[in-house]
């Protein structure tokens, strides 16, 4: 998955797919996380890597974002849950969709 092509409709979508009638996705949002905010500063100061590098930078990629997802109902972030945790996406690097349950109380300052 090239994360530098994502959009936070693209996960949108995704999720939407995979609810029932009536079920809804509220809103997708999508963050640089604290590893990938200092990672890519680094690479920004470095020199391009080489072709036996590629694929470890976009191996270490994945930790650079993450998405946030508001369902309608506490049931439907469940059922969205329980058919796309660890389901393989695009048959890439054997990236798989790893989700998390997250507090309502969780606060990102991106």
């Amino acid at each position: 998955m090239d994360w530098s092509q994502i959009r936070s409709v693209d996960l949108f979508v995704l999720l939407s797919s995979f609810l029932n009638i009536g079920e809804t996705v509220k809103h997708v949002g999508l963050y640089v996380s604290d590893f990938g905010r200092e990672h890519m500063e680094t690479e920004e100061r470095l020199s391009v890597p080489h072709k036996g590098e590629l694929r470890e930078k976009e191996v270490s990629e994945f930790h650079h974002y993450f998405a946030i997802a508001t369902f309608s109902s506490p049931s439907d972030a469940s059922e969205n849950y329980s058919k796309l945790d660890k389901l393989e996406f695009e048959h890439s690097l054997n990236s798989k969709i790893d989700l998390r349950y997250i507090s309502k109380a969780y606060y990102i300052d991106n």
